[in-house]
């Protein structure tokens, strides 16, 4: 019933509150945060590239695409361009020329009357400058 009395006063207007203080925050506790003009908005060098980068994506195509600079991984969904050459360039140490992101959907498989659904995910295609390579382990 308090609750309702709380509603119910009119005795005192109330006064307009800022962001900071409604967060319970005041000024001087804010963190003073510096960014370089003109810097993508995407989070770099993540621990290079751990959490942009899932994994190398290794099939019989791109393993062939690797002699020509082009090199496959997956990634997280919601990764950009921006944030992908960042996170290559960073881990493997090699400069990128072009990315191109490509988004599988998830497919339903069937065995016998049951049905699964195989997961959807994203790579990248990352072509690298001339003359460089990554060593991938195949």
């Amino acid at each position: 019933m308090s609750f309702l009395k709380n509603l119910l006063k009119k005795d005192e207007p109330r006064k307009p509150v800022s962001s900071k203080e409604a967060a319970g925050l005041k000024m001087k506790d804010t963190p003073i945060v510096s960014v370089k003009a003109g810097a993508p908005s995407t989070l770099i060098n993540a621990g290079a590239g751990v959490g942009i980068l899932v994994a190398p994506h290794m099939t019989e195509k791109t393993v062939a695409g690797n002699q020509v600079g082009n090199y496959t991984f997956r990634i997280r969904r919601g990764a950009n361009k921006i944030a992908v050459r960042h996170a290559v360039e960073a881990r493997y140490g090699v400069h990128v020329e072009d990315v191109r992101i490509i988004k599988a959907k998830s497919k339903i498989r069937r065995m016998g009357r049951r049905e699964g659904i195989l997961p959807g995910f994203t790579k990248a295609v990352v072509q690298l400058a001339k003359g460089e390579a990554i060593e991938m382990g195949t």
